[in-house]
């Protein structure tokens, strides 16, 4: 679970971002608008060692820890339990839970925040533009808007058709590699992704099985699209294409394959698709595609594939 700060007093709890702005300032993400607070008081950031740490930031009135003060600048690791005060030491707040921060971002015109859901963070607009931001398979963040990919770093702004979002962002942690050759690991190798077609082409249902057992379904409309991907990667395996290679197809050719009338419409069922899995709870969801960046190419994110053309889908 995430960590956050909980209101001794209110209730109120508060989710921690990767760095945690906490003040008076409405640009903060816990706003506080005791007097005794600072307009930037503290911040609580998420380390490269896999720890909370808190920091006052030269704030007039302190930030507390367990009752006693910080002097300016001072750092202190955090553990579930600890309690804080940020002005005033009687004015509680208690850390709940030191899991690591999920992705957001917070819309810089309303600063309302927009939470991840299972490494997907998809930023809407009131015109009706979409963006999505996830963790590709090195570990590294990307935004896709319009359909273009491209990477961002914790702290970025990025713009969504007339309207920004800021980008908080988890870093990876550094971890030791036994093998620097080894291939990273693939998000969704530990599924199977089971494609059964109806004998006319027009029915698709869509199944994600985990150790044998189905763990997702659907045959809403983007099935497919994916469908349509998975064709392509199963063609390049039998040709003996390199697996690295396999599947890569460009986006106006899928377009055409599906009589879709632009290339919108291919980038909103791809949204469609990785918002419904990622609901549904699978890690990673969005490396369901994968896209080459400036290349105008995508594949399906797995090799895990299989279709079966079947009749009782069409009775």
């Amino acid at each position: 679970m995430a960590a956050y700060l909980l209101c001794r007093s209110s209730g109120q709890t508060v989710t921690l971002v990767a760095h945690t702005r906490i003040g008076r300032a409405k640009e903060n993400h816990l706003v506080l608008s005791d007097l005794r607070v600072s307009a930037l008081h503290a911040g609580l950031v998420w380390n490269e060692r896999g720890q909370w740490e808190l920091r006052d930031l030269g704030s007039v009135n302190g930030t507390y820890v367990n009752g006693t003060r910080l002097s300016e600048g001072e750092r202190r690791i955090l553990r579930s339990g600890t309690r804080l005060g940020f002005g005033d030491p009687a004015l509680e707040w208690c850390m709940k839970d030191e899991g690591p921060p999920v992705a957001c971002a917070r819309h810089l015109g309303s600063g309302q925040l927009i939470w991840s859901e299972k490494q997907l963070l998809s930023l809407h607009t009131a015109n009706g533009e979409e963006a999505q931001v996830y963790e590709d398979r090195h570990g590294d963040w990307i935004a896709e808007v319009v359909g273009e990919p491209r990477h961002v770093r914790d702290g970025e702004l990025i713009r969504v058709g007339t309207e920004t979002f800021e980008l908080s962002l988890p870093t990876a942690l550094v971890a030791t590699q036994e093998n620097p050759d080894d291939a990273p690991h693939t998000p969704l190798a530990d599924l199977r992704f089971l494609f059964i077609v109806s004998a006319d082409q027009e029915h698709v249902l869509m199944r994600v099985l985990q150790d044998g057992k189905e763990v997702w379904s659907s045959d809403r409309a983007f099935t497919h699209a994916l469908l349509d991907l998975a064709r392509a990667r199963l063609a390049d395996r039998a040709n003996g294409i390199a697996e690295a290679e396999q599947g890569w197809v460009y986006a106006d050719l899928v377009c055409k394959n599906l009589c879709f009338p632009d290339m919108g419409r291919l980038n909103v069922e791809i949204y469609r698709a990785r918002t419904e899995l990622s609901r549904a709870g699978i890690v990673a969801a969005a490396c369901i595609v994968e896209r080459r960046r400036g290349s105008g190419q995508l594949r399906i994110g797995t090799g895990a594939l299989e279709i079966i053309n079947s009749q009782a889908l069409q009775d």
